[in-house]
Formats: structure tokens, sequence, C-alpha cells
């Protein structure tokens, strides 16, 4: 019986300290990521066309985002190419 009791009292402990640390951690102010740098690595899982097995591609997030504007631009061209009927 004594035992059970001096395992609640560790579990209790145990758990009331996690709760503290969360807490103490959530009252720091938080780091600021580096979400604006080019030179950032970001990797993705891409699946090629025509395939079920996706690869993890690393770029940096100008590589990623230079992709995403050209995408862009040729999904525009393509939109007026088809409204000038050309």
């Amino acid at each position: 019986m004594r035992s059970r009791r001096i395992t609640a009292v560790v579990v209790a402990a145990f758990g009331a300290s996690v709760l503290w640390s969360s807490v103490a951690a959530a009252d720091q102010p938080a780091k600021k990521k580096n979400s604006d740098d080019p030179n950032r690595r970001i990797c993705k899982m891409v699946i090629p066309t025509g395939s079920r097995m996706g690869e993890r591609v690393c770029r940096t997030a100008a590589e990623w985002q230079g992709d995403q504007d050209k995408a862009e631009q040729h999904l525009q061209e393509t939109r007026d190419a088809t409204r000038s009927g050309g």
C-alpha cells in the first residue's frame, strides 16, 4: 500500500514538472524563425506524374519560390492564350 502511495506521489510530481515546464516555455518569447531567409533549406515530398512513389526534394526557399513564380506565369500565359483564341 505504501509503495502505491509513493508511486502516485512520484507520478504526480512528474506530471506537475512537465506541466510547469510547458507553462514556463509558453511565457518565454518565441525565437524569431528565419522564415524570411531565402537561403534556408526546405525539403518536400514530390510525387512525379505517373508514379506512386514520392521522392524527397530539398531546395532553398528562393528556388521553391522561383518554381512557384514560373508555374504561375505559365498558367497566366495559358489563360491569356485561351482567351485570345491563340
